[in-house]
């Protein structure tokens, strides 16, 4: 039978499960030897060079789910049905960026059709869900500064409440990850070019992998999993601390995208009469792009915010004994990981099985 709340409690999703779960942090230097870096003992092999042309958060987010899966109890299950919630933060920013560097010095022969594939939104969910042949849904969500809770948000709305063995999605695996400082890049699309710096500059890239099931799924090795995440709606309207990404406006007033002004006086042809066939306006151009792409200050505040939110939930995971962790949603929700012992005698009254 399936889980309700009970008329004390809100409702909202029902906890859910944590059954194993991996963090990684690699430096920018480290990151081509981990694309070729053999599995861990115990998780399942790689399709020959897979990671060749993946963008740096997906290798760092794969190797996560690796680590998580060799380190889930005996015996795993099978992940067939699972599906993926992908919640990176400004991922492909600088695969793009080096893209345009080569495009501006060596023309198109430089650049790779497979920026495109590698360095969209849902790049990171399609790799683990074809790696490890997951046929449930495949999501990426974020993309920004609130990366980690949408993507929590999403992941736990997924997951049917009730015995998983009747569940559409017996499980997801939230992946996230973010840069703890963007890498910078000079003109001709090279890292580390800050010479101006003490030090060369190395920033940090992490990962977390979580394997999320229904918090009464007993299926799961050893019993029950004695970790919960859980969504408790919004109780005070959204937090002001945490101001909603800039570039995704709220619902219905959406304005239209600063960068993408209307003309509406316009005609079609002035709009295609506006395209310059100057080949080096179109250089220079190019190069006003990369060059912006890579010395922009405004996404450094949401790396540091979505690294933040990794490296706490993170800490929590591993501590002993296990500490509470929360979340602020920017929408009001808040994100909580709690014991299932402490979460069943604080909320007696809470998810409860239908008669």
């Amino acid at each position: 039978m399936h889980a309700r709340p009970s008329p004390t409690e809100p409702a909202g999703n029902p906890p859910v499960g944590i059954a194993c779960h991996a963090t990684v942090e690699v430096r920018l230097s480290e990151l081509p030897r981990l694309r070729d870096l053999p599995v861990p003992a115990g998780a399942p092999a790689l399709p020959p060079r897979f990671l060749r042309h993946a963008d740096e958060q997906t290798v760092v987010g794969m190797r996560a789910v690796l680590e998580a899966i060799a380190a889930h109890p005996l015996p795993r299950p099978s992940f067939a049905r699972y599906g993926v919630v992908a919640a990176t933060c400004r991922a492909g920013r600088f695969t793009a960026a080096q893209s345009l560097a080569m495009l501006r010095t060596g023309g198109g022969v430089t650049v790779t059709p497979h920026v495109v594939p590698q360095c969209a939104l849902h790049s990171l969910a399609g790799a683990v869900s074809v790696a490890f042949g997951m046929h449930g849904p495949n999501i990426g969500a974020g993309g920004g500064r609130h990366a980690v809770a949408e993507g929590l948000a999403t992941a736990i709305a997924l997951i049917s409440p009730g015995a998983s063995a009747h569940a559409v999605v017996p499980g997801i695996w939230f992946v996230t990850t973010s840069w703890d400082d963007e890498p910078a890049l000079d003109h001709s699309g090279r890292p580390n070019a800050a010479a101006a710096q003490p030090a060369p500059h190395d920033p940090l890239c992490r990962g977390l992998a979580v394997a999320l099931v229904a918090a009464g799924d007993t299926g799961a090795a050893g019993g029950a999993p004695p970790l919960q995440l859980a969504v408790h709606p919004a109780a005070c309207g959204p937090d002001p601390s945490r101001p909603h990404d800039p570039s995704r406006p709220h619902h219905p007033s959406r304005p239209h995208h600063p960068s993408r002004p209307h003309h509406p006086s316009r005609p079609h042809g002035a709009v295609a009469s506006a395209r310059s066939t100057d080949h080096a306006a179109h250089d220079a151009a190019v190069g006003s792009v990369s060059g912006s792409i890579a010395a922009e200050a405004a996404p450094a505040a949401d790396a540091f915010t979505a690294a933040a939110d990794i490296r706490g939930l993170a800490r929590a995971l591993v501590s002993a004994p296990p500490v509470a962790w929360s979340l602020r949603c920017p929408w009001g929700d808040e994100i909580r990981l709690e014991s299932a012992a402490a979460r069943a005698a604080s909320e007696p009254r809470g998810w409860r099985e239908a008669a």
